[in-house]
């Protein structure tokens, strides 16, 4: 997988760092692969690092995306997730992923900047 793994005890923050642009598939891989393996179970918070790729998923791919991050803060009892991008290729996309039912804005947060991320994360 192209994908590090790094927990912060201090912080209470699993962080998953892409090493290189991925692909949707292996995104949702590296979710599916911390749920099999309760990788980083019992951490309250998660930055998936995605800055290797722009945000230009199509609705559909993002609200994939969105459930499978659900999925996977329920199986790990996470209360946060926060995703961190290069940029934000489609800000339309963003904004009607922001008003789907999957998306509640409490618990997962879509970023480009790395200190708003982590904000979001300290924020319970």
């Amino acid at each position: 997988m192209p994908f590090d793994f790094s927990i912060h005890k201090h912080l209470d923050i699993v962080v998953v760092t892409a090493r290189r642009s991925t692909t949707l598939e292996e995104i949702m891989a590296v979710m599916q692969e911390s749920i099999k393996l309760q990788r980083g179970a019992g951490y309250s918070r998660r930055l998936l690092d995605l800055t290797h790729i722009k945000f230009s998923f199509t609705i559909n791919e993002g609200r994939l995306i969105l459930r499978q991050l659900q999925v996977m803060i329920d199986a790990l009892n996470a209360q946060k997730v926060a995703i961190l991008f290069k940029e934000i290729h489609s800000a339309y996309v963003l904004e009607k992923l922001m008003t789907l039912p999957e998306f509640t804005g409490q618990d997962i947060g879509i970023f480009v900047n790395k200190d708003d991320a982590l904000k979001f994360l300290k924020d319970i």
